[in-house]
């Protein structure tokens, strides 16, 4: 468990980094801060049960994307973060939610940190080139921002943040799995079975 003087060290160097990136981008003013969504949980909890999401890019968020999470998303958010609630209450509780409630997703949110590859807004279904062109053009700050929060496990969502996670980071990290993909039984195995291995893994390092 973190100490008070960590977490407020941990929070100045992520407001420092996050101004930054932001100063040195194309869109300023379509900027999507992303990091750890609230410090009072991250302290909390326990060794070996940090995680960082890691993700594309927002859907036309306008402003932050830790804001955005840690005041109830919005009415259709559930759409992509209900399954990162899914497999972060595996990892944190060692139990599988078939269907996740909104008061249960708009908490569970709250435990994690979430980088998006490309920081600018995209749309409904994210340009795979656009993402890989920022997530190449970024990569030394992505590597810093993750490497700045230590995670335990890190959960990509879809192909292009674990194809970056094989390239620039040295981490283990976790691909999930689609919530429509497989039946709820099976994915509920595939969960576990996942984070036994990366855990397993991270033991063995």
């Amino acid at each position: 468990m973190m100490t008070s003087e960590q977490i407020q060290q941990l929070r100045r160097d992520e407001a420092m980094m996050m101004a930054e990136w932001s100063a040195s981008s194309v869109q300023l003013c379509c900027f999507n801060a992303d990091g750890i969504v609230d410090y009072e949980r991250w302290m909390a909890l326990p060794d070996g049960k940090h995680i960082v999401v890691l993700l594309k890019e927002t859907n036309a968020l306008s402003g932050s994307l830790v804001e955005f999470l840690s005041h109830g998303g919005s009415k259709t958010y559930y759409r992509t973060w209900n399954n990162v609630a899914r497999w972060a209450n595996m990892i944190l509780n060692g139990t599988y939610w078939k269907f996740v409630p909104k008061s249960s997703l708009d908490d569970m949110v709250r435990n994690i940190a979430v980088a998006n590859l490309k920081k600018c807004p995209g749309g409904a279904i994210a340009s795979s080139k656009a993402v890989r062109q920022a997530a190449r053009q970024d990569a030394d700050r992505l590597k810093r921002q993750i490497q700045l929060y230590e995670p335990d496990i890190i959960l990509t969502g879809g192909p292009a943040a674990g194809g970056w996670c094989r390239t620039f980071c040295t981490m283990r990290y976790l691909r999930m799995t689609p919530s429509g993909s497989s039946p709820m039984d099976r994915q509920r195995y595939g969960i576990i079975r996942a984070i036994q291995s990366v855990r397993k893994k991270k033991r063995s390092l």
